[in-house]
């Protein structure tokens, strides 16, 4: 097979898949430090140092971006407060200056007056804001450390100014992780929504990282659907809902999607799922989530990476949907296979095969 081509052997012969810098958005993780400490993070898991990504990682990543011809987004995310980087402000400058659509999620703590008037003079084309309740006191025990007062008043100021300026971006939308604590107040947080001119809202399950995090899921408790209340209006139809229940389809938003993350070593994912080492709890069963890298910027460059002969077969997999579903198997019950996502019974690692998010229930931006 030459150069430009991947093979992999399928059940009625060979698939034949031409290599592609075909790489579309690009998520960067900044740090995985944070000022909160939200009860439902991945970091309750880790016993791994938190920091900053480096300054040369992050200029290697972003020296790189226009050998990329259909990169069209650069998401500020992974697992901490991008805002808290002291580079933020010029990575976002970076990323507009070579005409693409800058994004990042945050807790909206940093979101003051003279933040907001920066990122809407950089032209940011949407922030995601993470919010799991629409009133002080739940919002609070969730994401602590946090101040609700000063979150409505910062998206007050992003608001006004816009206004000032005449500006239609940012975007503005909420991230909000449905659990028992919080999911009848969804449709008093969609009403919020409307107030404080939020574009849309994406609602995510939660998935527990943490054993005391269990009672708190609500996926296949009776739940078919989240109510969001009669009075959504446009955020209705503009809003991403998550499945309820295990549903035939798979579909993995990343890979669909032509994405990749870097975590904050520079290493190169394809799912926030494989970034880092973590524990999570899949139906209240124990699972040991491992990272996983198709390579690191710091050593290769990002377009030879996409286009290398693991990652290439690894997307057409998940596209295919090449893997055994673990979490309804009938002999999950004594599968040591499930506990951990390095291998599953066709023979694939790592494996997507217990995934959550390749199921619906959990969705990211």
């Amino acid at each position: 097979m030459d150069k430009d081509h991947v093979k992999i052997n399928v059940s009625d012969g060979v698939k034949v898949i031409p290599k592609k810098t075909d790489l579309k958005k690009l998520y960067i993780e900044l740090t995985t430090r944070c000022n909160f400490n939200c009860t439902t993070c991945i970091r309750n898991s880790w016993d791994e140092e938190i920091d900053h990504m480096s300054e040369k990682t992050l200029k290697t990543i972003l020296d790189q971006i226009d050998e990329l011809p259909e990169l069209n987004t650069v998401h500020l995310g992974g697992f901490g407060e991008p805002s808290t980087h002291p580079s933020f402000f010029e990575v976002l400058e970076t990323i507009k200056k070579h005409e693409l659509k800058a994004e990042f999620i945050t807790n909206g703590h940093f979101l003051t007056a003279e933040n907001s008037k920066k990122i809407i003079d950089l032209g940011v084309d949407r922030i995601i804001i993470s919010v799991d309740a629409p009133e002080k006191e739940t919002f609070e025990e969730i994401r602590l450390d946090s101040d609700f007062n000063q979150l409505i008043k910062n998206i007050n100021y992003i608001n006004e100014l816009k206004k000032e300026a005449r500006a239609k971006k940012p975007e503005l939308w909420i991230e909000f992780v449905a659990m028992k604590k919080n999911y009848e107040m969804l449709p008093t947080l969609v009403k919020m929504a409307g107030k404080y001119m939020i574009d849309s809202i994406i609602v995510t399950n939660l998935l527990p990282y943490t054993e005391d995090m269990i009672n708190e899921v609500l996926y296949d408790t009776g739940e078919d659907e989240l109510d969001i209340g009669s009075g959504g209006g446009l955020i209705y139809f503009k809003s991403k809902l998550p499945e309820m229940k295990l549903r035939t389809t798979r579909y993995c938003n990343f890979v669909e999607s032509n994405s990749a993350v870097i975590n904050r070593h520079g290493k190169v994912s394809p799912c926030y799922g494989f970034l880092h080492d973590h524990t999570e709890y899949i139906y209240g069963r124990k699972k040991i989530n491992n990272k996983h890298y198709f390579g690191d910027v710091n050593k290769e460059k990002l377009k030879d990476i996409w286009q290398n002969d693991s990652y290439v077969k690894f997307r057409s997999l998940v596209k295919d949907q090449q893997f055994p579903s673990c979490t309804d198997c009938k002999y999950l019950e004594g599968c040591s296979m499930t506990d951990d996502n390095f291998l599953d019974c066709w023979g694939n690692s790592p494996t997507c095969a217990d995934c959550l998010w390749y199921r619906g229930i959990i969705i990211c931006p």
